[in-house]
C-alpha cells in the first residue's frame, strides 16, 4: 500500500482479503494490508500478522510470529498474549518459560 489510511480500514480490509470476502482470496494483499495497519499501530493487526507467519501463510516462520505476537501483546492484545503464553509454555519458537507463560495467560484471561 503506498498512501497512508486509517489503520481500521486497512485492519479491515486485510480481514476481507483474508477471508476471501470482497474482492477475493488474497493471503499476500492481506499481509500487506495489515502490514499498513501495524505500521499505524495496530494491535489487532499485529496479531494477524503473527499468525500468519504462524500458521505459514504463506510462509511459515516463527521468529516474525513470536515478533508480531510480542508487539501485539505489548498493546494487550488478549489473542496474542494468549498465544505467546502458549509458545512459551510448550517451548515453540522461544524457550519454555513458565513464569511468562502463566503472566501471559493471566492477562488474556483477565480481559475475557
Amino acid at each position: 500500500m503506498t498512501k497512508q489510511v486509517n489503520p481500521e480500514v486497512a485492519y479491515k480490509k486485510g480481514l476481507y482479503y483474508l477471508k476471501g470476502e470482497g474482492e477475493g482470496k488474497s493471503l499476500e494483499k492481506a499481509r500487506e494490508c495489515f502490514e499498513e495497519a501495524a505500521s499505524q499501530g495496530s494491535e489487532q493487526a499485529l496479531f494477524q500478522l503473527g499468525e500468519i507467519y504462524w500458521w505459514g501463510k504463506p510462509g511459515k516462520d516463527v521468529k516474525k510470529a513470536i515478533h508480531y505476537y510480542e508487539l501485539a501483546a505489548d498493546k494487550d492484545d488478549k489473542d496474542a498474549q494468549h498465544a505467546l503464553g502458549f509458545a512459551y509454555q510448550y517451548g515453540h519458537g522461544v524457550e519454555v518459560d513458565l513464569e511468562k507463560a502463566i503472566d501471559l495467560l493471566m492477562k488474556a484471561a483477565m480481559q475475557g
